[in-house]
């Protein structure tokens, strides 16, 4: 952190390897996800070796059931946060993958990066896993064997699964929830060698169960990233609600919150004042991709509006520094809208204390993003979605990119990791 002076798939036809190779798997020390007697069990820590992870800073993936090399279905019981639900895998032989929200690489150093949970958790229970690479190639198969390279087995947690509050057409009941942890380290390769710290892979596949009944996957998440959103639904030029990661934000029952944005430039001496518009307005700080727009304030990014009578309803940053927005309560999960999709910069994470997290950079929707187009216009301009995500809660985000038109930013009101 930096002080501040002031407050997509190529799958390859899977194969599975002959021998198998064992890495060092180590039992959770404990978890929290709620009270044990309450469902849904929304995870919110997760301690291995010692070492406290919020769920903040974990990441879940997109999980199909690999039914043919040309098939696959989406079983998205894997892909919350919620460790109550299971993989519906009863009648489902052969893989499953789960596919991370962007290419992972390690960002913890030598600690544990991935967090398996399991009804049951018993030592029959030996699933074999294998990394997914960015080519869609499959590293050698490595098993979890309690008992011999998880000692002493899986940690059963003090949370029971419940079929009938999970609802998920899994009928496996009353057992309890357990954990294991790994390392990238203890993956492998396709010769069957070990990864490094700096390997990048895009999943993990599940390549055969061998008894496990999984209940939750989770990669720790790099300190911020970004991801596409396209799945928002508008109204009248109004966005009526969003999905993000299976949970669904509705407008009108306040499931999102609106914050305050604010247009900063830099003066001659390199101090950050508020943009006001009005006359004499400040002159442009910094080249534009277009002309720089005095009216378009901040505070049309504080609202669910795309476009005003038929005029896009933004706030620019055209000719400015930066601009930033400020909410009521901290949030791990920012929802942001642009119109355009043309312009590259970067988002950082803003404190409660003042300080910005590690800038996250993004490109042009036609140089990659990760600007996802959604099916609206602002204007007649294409409307595109992004979710910036921040494993330390944060209270606001920071937008450095000229020529900028934000259309709306918002929070979940209740900010569980979704």
């Amino acid at each position: 952190m930096c002080k501040r002076t002031r407050l997509g798939v190529v799958m390859a036809v899977v194969v599975m390897t002959a021998s198998l190779s064992w890495g060092t798997v180590v039992p959770i020390d404990s978890v929290v996800a709620g009270d044990p007697n309450m469902r849904p069990y929304i995870l919110e820590s997760v301690t291995v070796g010692g070492v406290e992870i919020s769920a903040g800073g974990l990441m879940t993936g997109t999980t199909h059931w690999i039914k043919d090399p040309n098939t696959k279905i989406a079983d998205p019981n894997m892909d919350d946060f919620d460790i109550n639900t299971m993989l519906r895998w009863s009648g489902r032989p052969g893989n499953f993958e789960i596919l991370f929200d962007l290419l992972w690489t390690n960002t913890n150093g030598d600690a544990n990066d991935f967090i398996f949970f399991e009804v049951g958790g018993d030592n029959g229970d030996k699933p074999t896993l294998a990394a997914i690479f960015p080519d869609g190639s499959l590293g050698k198969t490595m098993q979890v064997l309690p008992g011999v390279n998880l000692l002493p087995g899986w940690m059963k947690t003090q949370y029971i699964r419940n079929a009938a509050d999970a609802n998920d057409g899994v009928g496996t009941d009353n057992q309890p929830i357990a954990g294991c942890a790994f390392s990238i380290t203890d993956l492998f390769d396709v010769n069957g060698v070990s990864l490094t710290n700096d390997a990048v892979i895009k999943g993990i596949m599940i390549v055969s169960r061998n008894g496990v009944d999984p209940s939750g996957f989770f990669a720790v998440a790099p300190p911020a990233y970004l991801v596409g959103l396209a799945d928002v639904n508008v109204v009248n030029d109004a966005i009526v609600s969003l999905r993000y990661k299976g949970t669904e934000y509705v407008v009108a029952d306040g499931d999102l919150t609106l914050g305050t944005t604010l247009r900063w430039y830099l003066d001659p001496n390199g101090v950050e004042k508020i943009w006001a518009d009005g006359a004499p307005a400040p002159a442009a700080t910094v080249n534009g991709t277009s002309n720089l727009k005095t009216g378009d304030v901040g505070a049309k990014a504080d609202n669910f509006l795309f476009a005003v009578g038929g005029v896009a309803d933004i706030s620019s940053i055209d000719g400015i520094n930066f601009q930033e927005t400020i909410f009521p309560v901290p949030s791990n999960i920012f929802f942001i809208f642009e119109r355009g999709g043309n312009d590259a910069g970067m988002m950082q994470a803003i404190f409660a204390d003042g300080s910005l997290g590690e800038a996250v950079a993004f490109k042009k929707a036609a140089d990659g993003g990760p600007y996802a187009k959604t099916p609206f216009k602002a204007a007649g301009q294409d409307a595109y979605g992004m979710v910036f995500r921040s494993a330390v809660p944060a209270i606001g985000v920071r937008i450095t990119a000229s020529g900028y038109d934000a259309l709306s930013i918002s929070i979940p009101t209740v900010d569980m990791p979704r």
